[in-house]
């Protein structure tokens, strides 16, 4: 019985993992290639749409930061 709850844990684990990628995967492009230009050394990126603006959410140099990308691509603003 504890192994089959140890599984379970695992595939769910498993499955959030895959559900970050796949909301990445909707990112355009464009505001990818942006933010990849602008923070090369980003890490812990997640990406959320909020109010029609795509928001990074990262750590970079220790320090935590939030994005905001137009779907061209333009930077909107950053918050540290």
């Amino acid at each position: 019985m504890k192994r089959m709850w140890m599984i379970v844990i695992l595939a769910m684990i498993v499955m959030g993992a895959c559900s970050r990628n796949v909301q990445t995967s909707a990112v355009p492009e464009e505001v990818i290639t942006a933010f990849n230009q602008r923070y090369p050394d980003a890490v812990d990126v997640r990406w959320e749409l909020n109010n029609g603006l795509y928001e990074a959410e990262f750590m970079v140099n220790g320090q935590e930061r939030e994005a905001y990308y137009r779907e061209d691509g333009s930077l909107m603003q950053v918050r540290k």
